[in-house]
C-alpha cells in the first residue's frame, strides 16, 4: 500500500456494508501499512439474504486518535475516522478471491489507496431459505414428536407409579401371608400334639378304665342261713365279681372286690368301700357286674344268703332313687340292699375321649390342610409380587426411554434451528 504523505502511519479499521448499514467494524491495527485483521464473522442472511450476489462493500477507516476501541469487533466514539479507501464486491467474489488469492484495489475520490487480500473466505453451515423453512418444519415435527414422547414418558411414568405401589401392596400381602403362614404351621403344630395327647389318653382309657366307685351298701331283713337259727344269726359279707368269659351261654365270673365282715346281724351296714372302675368294667359303666352276699363261715365254706345283677349305672341309679335291691337265690327273695351312698370319682367316659380325640385328629388335619393352604397363598402372593415389580420396572423403563427420546427430538430440533443460522468468515484480511 501507499505510503502517508505526512503524518505517522494509521491506525486502521474496516467495515462491512450492505444496503442497509454497517454489518461488521473490525478492531483498529495500530500503525501500520500492512494491517492483518483477525477473523471476521458475519451472519449471512443480515448480510445478503440467500444471495450470494448481492453487492456488499467494504470501506478502510484511519481511526481519529481521540476515539475509544471497544474489543468485540467495534469501538466508542462519535467519529468512524478518516477514510482510506473501499471497494464494492459479493460474498461469491470474495469467495472465489480466497481461493485464488486475488486482491481487491481500495479507491479514494477515483485515487488508489492500497490494496486488499482475502486470504481465507468460507461459509459455515449456509442454508436456502427453503432449507430454512424445511428444518422449521423439520424441528416443528421433532417438537411434536418430543411433545408426544413426553406423553408418554408422563403416562408411562404414572402407570409406574401405580404399578410401584402395587407391587409394594402385593409385597406386603406377601409378607402377611407368610407370617400366617408361620402361625398356622404353628398352629398345625399344636393341633397335632394335642391330638397325639388325646390318642394317647384314649389308647390308656381303652385298655383301662379310670376312676373309682365310692359306695356304701346296707343289708335289710336279710335270710338266716345259720343251722341253729333260734340261736345264732348270719354273720354277712358281700363280694362284687365282673364277667371273665361268656361261653356257649355259660358266664364265668370273678371276684374283684370283698367286703368287712358284719357278725350276727341280718340288717348290716358296711363300710363305705372303693373299687377302681378299671377292675370292674372293660369299655362302659353299664357292663353287667353281680353283688353276691354270703354268711361268713370260719371253714371258709361260707353260705350262700343271695345275689343280683346291676351296674356301675345301677348302683348309682339306685342311690339315687332310694330304692331297695331284692336279693335272690333260687327264684327266692333272700332279703335286700339299699345304697345310702354312692359315686363315682375320676371317671373318664371312654367315648367322650374317643370323641375328643377324633375332634383333635380332625382339627389337626384341618390346621394341616389349613397351612398347606397358606403355604400355596404364600407362593402365589410371591409370584404376583415379583410379577408386578418386573411390570413396574417395565414401565420404569419405558419412562425412561420416552424421556430418552423425548429430549433426543428436542436437542435434533434446536440443533436444526440453531445449525441453519449462517456465519460468513473471513480468517484473514490484509492491506
Amino acid at each position: 500500500s501507499k505510503k502517508r504523505r505526512l503524518g505517522g502511519k494509521p491506525h486502521s479499521f474496516f467495515e462491512l456494508r450492505n444496503a442497509s448499514g454497517t454489518m461488521y467494524r473490525s478492531e483498529v491495527q495500530d500503525r501500520t501499512l500492512d494491517p492483518d485483521w483477525l477473523v471476521a464473522k458475519v451472519d449471512l442472511h443480515s448480510l445478503c439474504g440467500s444471495n450470494f450476489d448481492a453487492p456488499i462493500e467494504i470501506v478502510v477507516f484511519n481511526r481519529n486518535r481521540y476515539e475509544t476501541e471497544k474489543l468485540g469487533g467495534s469501538f466508542q466514539g462519535t467519529e468512524t475516522g478518516k477514510l482510506i479507501g473501499s471497494f464494492r464486491s459479493t460474498v461469491n467474489n470474495l469467495l472465489v478471491a480466497a481461493d485464488s488469492r486475488k486482491s481487491f484495489p481500495l479507491w479514494q475520490h477515483g485515487r488508489r489507496t492500497g490494496k486488499i487480500v482475502v486470504l481465507e473466505a468460507e461459509c459455515i453451515g449456509f442454508a436456502s431459505s427453503s432449507e430454512i423453512f424445511q428444518a422449521a418444519a423439520t424441528a416443528e415435527e421433532l417438537l411434536l414428536v418430543a411433545a408426544s414422547k413426553s406423553k408418554v414418558a408422563e403416562t408411562a411414568r404414572k402407570e409406574f407409579e401405580k404399578a410401584r405401589e402395587l407391587a409394594q401392596a402385593l409385597r406386603k400381602n406377601e409378607q402377611e401371608a407368610s407370617a400366617a403362614l408361620d402361625e398356622a404351621w404353628e398352629a398345625a403344630g399344636v393341633a397335632k400334639a394335642a391330638s397325639l395327647k388325646a390318642a394317647k389318653e384314649e389308647e390308656g382309657i381303652r385298655n383301662r378304665l379310670v376312676g373309682t366307685l365310692k359306695f356304701q351298701f346296707e343289708g335289710k331283713s336279710l335270710k338266716n342261713v345259720e343251722t341253729f337259727k333260734f340261736a345264732d344269726k348270719s354273720d354277712p359279707f358281700f363280694v362284687l365279681q365282673k364277667i371273665t368269659s361268656e361261653e356257649d351261654e355259660k358266664v364265668e365270673w370273678s371276684q374283684v372286690y370283698i367286703s368287712d365282715v358284719i357278725m350276727n346281724n341280718l340288717n348290716p351296714v358296711w363300710k363305705e368301700s372303693e373299687v377302681n372302675i378299671g377292675d370292674l368294667c372293660i369299655r362302659s359303666l353299664d357292663e353287667a357286674i353281680r353283688v353276691v352276699v354270703f354268711d361268713w363261715e370260719k371253714s371258709g365254706k361260707h353260705k350262700l344268703i343271695g345275689y343280683f345283677e346291676t351296674s356301675v349305672q345301677g348302683i348309682i341309679s339306685a342311690q339315687r332313687a332310694e330304692v331297695v335291691i331284692p336279693l335272690t337265690s333260687k327264684y327266692e327273695e333272700t332279703g335286700g340292699i339299699v345304697v345310702p351312698n354312692a359315686e363315682v370319682d375320676g371317671f373318664i367316659d371312654p367315648k367322650t375321649v374317643e370323641k375328643r380325640a377324633s375332634e383333635l385328629a380332625e382339627k389337626a388335619d384341618n390346621a394341616h390342610f389349613f397351612a398347606l393352604g397358606a403355604e400355596q397363598r404364600v407362593k402365589h402372593a410371591s409370584k404376583a409380587a415379583e410379577a408386578a415389580w418386573k411390570e413396574a420396572l417395565r414401565l420404569e423403563r419405558v419412562a425412561e426411554s420416552a424421556e430418552k427420546e423425548a429430549d433426543a427430538a428436542r436437542r435434533d430440533a434446536f440443533g436444526i434451528s440453531e445449525g441453519k443460522k449462517t456465519i460468513l468468515t473471513y480468517p484473514g484480511l490484509g492491506l
